[in-house]
């Protein structure tokens, strides 16, 4: 369409210029970085601060992951971090994270392999 719409203007007298781009291989790989990544949800979040342990998560990662591979993904150490591992649970680990600030929390929440990070409520018994 485009080629018969050039041509009966070229017979009017109307010059037509015509340029496109081909995109090269740099145009795909020089993309900038996204700026919304994928946050593992965050349950319990809504529990007051009376009722939960402060700085303190429940991490679960999906299947196959494993802490290590965490630990890399989200560039970080987590041995100090670590509270409990969860052994009862055997087809992914479950781990317990202590004083989790609000830039580990982001960058953990942000690892692909995590399904889900849960805040600790708060153990101790309710007043009577």
């Amino acid at each position: 369409m485009l080629r018969n719409i050039i041509l009966m203007l070229t017979a009017l007298g109307v010059v037509v210029t015509v340029s496109a781009r081909i995109a090269t291989k740099d145009d795909y790989t020089n993309l900038p970085e996204p700026i919304m990544t994928r946050l593992a949800p965050l349950v319990n979040s809504d529990l007051a601060p009376d009722n939960r342990v402060k700085d303190s998560y429940v991490i679960y990662l999906r299947p196959g992951h494993s802490l290590d591979d965490h630990a890399k993904a989200i560039k970080h150490d987590l041995k100090q971090h670590i509270d409990h591992v969860y052994s009862f649970i055997e087809d992914k680990v479950v781990y317990v994270g202590m004083a989790i600030d609000k830039d580990l929390l982001a960058a953990i929440r942000g690892d692909p392999k995590v399904e889900k990070v849960e805040v600790q409520g708060s153990a101790s018994p309710a007043p009577m």
